[in-house]
């Protein structure tokens, strides 16, 4: 069990699980080496739990990316002496843009533009690496202490071209999920501009461009991300932004800026 793993974890004191998923946790800790707190993920490995592919995709890409600033930063990873790998990272106090969707609705779009473009420099930088997060979502952007917006979780991120379909990987959100994700086609950079468009449009109008409608089901959901436009943001949105969102969801990669 990953509640019981974490008294596994070298170092750290006084655990809080501050959030769970389908093969993770993530608690609050203190780090004793630093003396400062901490977020741990302990990842689920086995038949029922992730492909172990998930831990080493986002510890490499984390390595490689936590030194920018608006990218969570990974202190250091480790296994338990029961089998389950964990990572160490910096602990956003401010929660995720989705927490903050959740409490407050739909934020004024300048605000929305000044959460994502930071993020937009953080997925230029990945991609500049080779790296494709391919899971960009509000839930996965965390508020620093400072106020600042975190790219985090990338069990999912690309080191290599390839595919990766949606019925593949459970833990991709299929409401941000480009085209040629569900399709299973080739992948390259342009599929994370498709998701920041779609991120800056749930940010404004509260809600995923194609989030499912009262229980439709996947096929139904999948059905409209592949044929049909987004639902025109208000008009009280400039122009240049709504027109930005909707090259960035172009349905053709080739379309996308």
């Amino acid at each position: 069990m990953l509640s019981e793993a974490i008294h596994d974890v070298p170092d750290i004191a006084d655990p809080v699980q501050v959030g769970k998923g389908g093969f993770a946790t993530v608690h609050r800790a203190i780090d004793l080496q630093a003396g400062r707190p901490v977020a741990v993920k302990l990842l689920a490995l086995g038949p029922d739990g992730a492909d172990p592919k998930h831990f080493d995709r986002e510890r490499d890409s984390l390595a490689l990316l936590s030194t920018h600033p608006n990218v969570v930063t990974l202190h250091r990873t480790g296994v338990t002496t029961g089998g389950v790998p964990y990572l160490i990272m910096e602990f956003a106090s401010g929660g995720s843009l989705a927490d903050r969707l959740r409490a407050s609705g739909p934020l004024p779009w300048a605000d929305a533009v000044d959460w994502v473009l930071p993020i937009c420099d953080a997925v230029e930088h990945a991609n500049r690496l080779g790296i494709r997060h391919r899971d960009i979502k509000p839930q996965n952007i965390l508020i620093s202490d400072h106020g600042e917006p975190l790219l985090s979780d990338f069990g999912i991120a690309g080191l290599a071209a390839g595919t990766e379909t949606i019925t593949q990987k459970a833990k991709l959100s299929l409401s941000y999920a480009s085209p040629e994700q569900i399709e299973g086609r080739d992948l390259d950079d342009r599929t994370d501009v498709y998701s920041l468009g779609s991120t800056l449009y749930a940010l404004i109008a509260g809600a995923p461009a194609f989030a499912d409608r009262n229980g439709a089901g996947f096929l139904a959901t999948a059905k409209r991300i592949l044929e049909q436009p987004p639902t025109p943001l208000d008009r009280s949105v400039p122009a240049d932004v709504r027109n930005a969102i909707a090259a960035a969801m172009a349905k053709n990669p080739a379309n996308r800026p």
